[in-house]
């Protein structure tokens, strides 16, 4: 019998610190937490894709990495729908720059 309090006192002790990670958790904000930084990150991916694909654009050595780099967010970070949508608006600017440096140089 002794050894069924053992068993019992862990399971409640268990149940209690359970209770107490799930209470903590919530008054802490956790949720609301990783929310925002999640939604951070990825506000912060964007500008660093668009700036390094416009220092790769800018050198003609790079067009098979830039090609590439293009290529794997359209088929990993987009859904179809929306890459299409990007993937037109992205080659009309990319060919308007194209025009503008060649009538500057």
């Amino acid at each position: 019998m002794a050894g069924l309090g053992f068993v019992r006192q862990g399971v409640r002790d268990s149940g209690s610190l359970t209770w107490y990670v799930l209470c903590r958790f919530n008054k802490d904000g956790c949720l609301s937490s990783a929310a925002a930084l999640s939604y951070t990150t990825l506000l912060a991916m964007v500008p660093l894709l668009a700036l390094a694909l416009g220092i790769l654009t800018g050198f003609p050595g790079f067009e098979d990495v830039h090609a590439r780099i293009q290529s794997f967010v359209l088929r990993k970070a987009l859904s179809a729908r929306l890459s299409a949508r990007l993937f037109i608006s992205i080659r009309a600017t990319s060919s308007l720059q194209l025009r503008r440096r060649q009538a500057l140089g």
